[in-house]
């Protein structure tokens, strides 16, 4: 007896989502319960290439050309392929798919792009209500996500990111990685994330000024890459901060975390978090979370009791809240032990595959 279709839409670079959806393919393979199949951009990065190990197939589309090019490159594949489900993590994709819908065959469609909690563009707005009209389910990884985006209620549904534990490191290579980055007995500080707008970096730079007053046994890990990298070294230099280690894009952060004491991650007005991979790592592993109250943020970090939220920008916040998890061991201990439970409770990746099986097991049941 044949196996049900599942096709995923997306790409394989290096975010949140993107981990999301490889994460998700790696576990769904492994119950041997369908055949699964990706289509993705053909010149985007892959971060993430082992995924393809777990896919019966996959599809590259050109993105280069016309978007009729486009569109009929994906209706040829959906009409090769006859997938039970098309499941997008991509919004690109599931326009294509929208604006030709009546030409392809039947399928149940999840619309499961949603994983920030920023305000659409006007047009890109109207392309998302248009797939949203024509979706059987629409999947966020944050309420605050599905607000935001004006995604119908009624058929919308949030499942939580998951931690993978294979992710958790296997051995201790604290004492490798301090010699590696040439920290000694200093506390540590990291910021992981995309060196873009959105992620306030500078803001942490603001805590550090404060801080070095008065703390000069702390190191700063700034982990990532991005159009603003090079502003933030020149900042940095120029202003002669010479504890903040960038350490560039790394696919082993789990060992950084191994060496922190404490987890920052810190938005603009610009961008709002859905819920973030980075945060929910980092509580996995018992870090401490200092994070902007904003988007879907405060559904994973309980101010004061597995974390604490700050307002955007507030630098003197976020460095008082700093020196007081560094400086009493009680509080991080207990800061600690709350967000490991949290994670264990509420963000296990066997929740997160648990709850698309279920979706998926409802919609073959139609």
């Amino acid at each position: 007896m044949s196996r049900p279709k599942i096709l995923f839409l997306g790409d394989l670079g290096g975010g949140g989502k993107e981990r999301r959806m490889s994460e998700l393919i790696r576990n769904l393979s492994e119950t041997g319960l369908y055949e699964i199949y990706l289509m993705l951009n053909k010149d985007a990065k892959k971060d993430y290439p082992q995924t393809l190990d777990y896919v019966q197939g996959f599809k590259e589309i050109d993105f280069h050309g016309s978007i009729l090019k486009r569109m009929r490159q994906v209706r040829q594949y959906i009409c090769e392929l006859k997938p039970d489900i098309v499941h997008s993590w991509h919004e690109y994709f599931s326009l294509y798919i929208d604006l030709q819908k009546c030409l392809l065959p039947k399928f149940y469609y999840i619309a499961g792009f949603v994983a920030d909690a920023n305000k659409d563009a006007f047009l890109r707005g109207m392309a998302d209500k248009l797939t949203y009209s024509l979706s059987d389910i629409v999947i966020s990884n944050s309420q605050a996500g599905l607000l935001a985006h004006h995604a119908p209620m009624s058929k919308s549904i949030v499942i939580y990111n998951g931690f993978n534990e294979d992710r958790r490191p296997q051995s201790d290579k604290s004492i490798e990685t301090r010699n590696a980055l040439g920290i000694k007995d200093e506390n540590v500080v990291i910021m992981a994330g995309r060196m873009q707008q959105g992620k306030d970096y500078d803001v942490l730079i603001d805590a550090a000024k404060i801080l070095n007053k008065s703390h000069t046994n702390i190191k700063y890990l700034f982990v990532g890459q991005g159009e603003y990298e090079s502003r933030y070294k020149m900042r940095v230099r120029e202003e002669h901060i010479d504890n903040i280690i960038f350490t560039g894009f790394r696919k082993d952060i789990e060992y950084l975390f191994q060496i922190a004491d404490v987890s920052v991650l810190c938005t603009n007005n610009s961008h709002k978090e859905g819920v973030s991979n980075v945060i929910m790592e980092s509580m996995a592993m018992g870090l401490p979370v200092i994070a902007t109250r904003a988007g879907g943020t405060p559904e994973i970090v309980q101010d004061g009791v597995n974390g604490y939220l700050i307002e955007v920008g507030d630098s003197n916040n976020l460095a008082n809240r700093i020196e007081d998890i560094i400086n009493n061991k009680k509080l991080r201990f207990y800061l600690s032990t709350k967000a490991k439970e949290t994670i264990e409770d509420k963000f296990s990746i066997e929740k997160m595959v648990g709850d698309y099986i279920n979706i998926y097991n409802k919609a073959l049941a139609q």
